[in-house]
């Protein structure tokens, strides 16, 4: 499922699971989930509603990390052309693990509610937050934009993705400044 830009939908999977998949995103999935397993591929940014199915594990690929959950609420930004990819955990558990799974580079993480995984694609390197409210991170499920702390530039590039529509600002404004 391919969304463009200044669109989003919600859709549930053949197990249950809902999906909000955000503007400019893509998921794949099979029409049936394997016997032991439940694998989705994202690019882009999707929150997860997962139905708790113990004999199989639900694993959302995004290229660099898999994100293997244990029935729970989260929300992941993988846009392949943004340095960050951010996984945040309402409800439940989530383990993230690297892809590459060689030697010094694996990852392997573990998330408890109300924290953030921020993995640097460039360097490899994970930080884990505690965030006081995660609900700014799935307002956009409920057609809200909410936003503080972040770069005029982040912001901007948010705003583009969710209305289709391209934004210039005058030469040389400030656009790292964080709002």
């Amino acid at each position: 499922v391919l969304m463009p830009y200044g669109k989003k939908s919600e859709l549930v999977l053949p197990d249950g699971t809902k999906v909000w998949l955000n503007a400019g995103s893509r998921i794949a999935f099979p029409s049936r989930f394997e016997k032991n397993s439940r694998t989705v591929f994202l690019e882009g940014e999707a929150c997860f509603l997962v139905v708790n199915d113990a004999g199989k594990n639900f694993i959302v690929k995004t290229g660099e990390l898999d994100i293997k959950v244990l029935g729970t609420h989260f929300n992941v930004t993988a846009y392949p052309f943004e340095e960050i990819v951010e996984t945040v955990l309402l409800e439940g558990s989530v383990v993230i693990n690297s892809s590459k799974k060689m030697g010094r580079d694996k990852i392997e993480i573990e998330l408890n509610p109300s924290q953030k995984a921020s993995f640097n694609r460039a360097n490899r390197n994970v930080d884990v937050t505690d965030e006081e409210d995660t609900d700014k991170y799935i307002a956009w499920t409920y057609g809200w934009l909410n936003y503080s702390r972040e770069s005029l530039q982040s912001v901007l590039k948010k705003v583009e993705r969710f209305y289709n529509a391209e934004i210039e600002l005058p030469p040389n404004y400030p656009t790292d400044d964080i709002i």
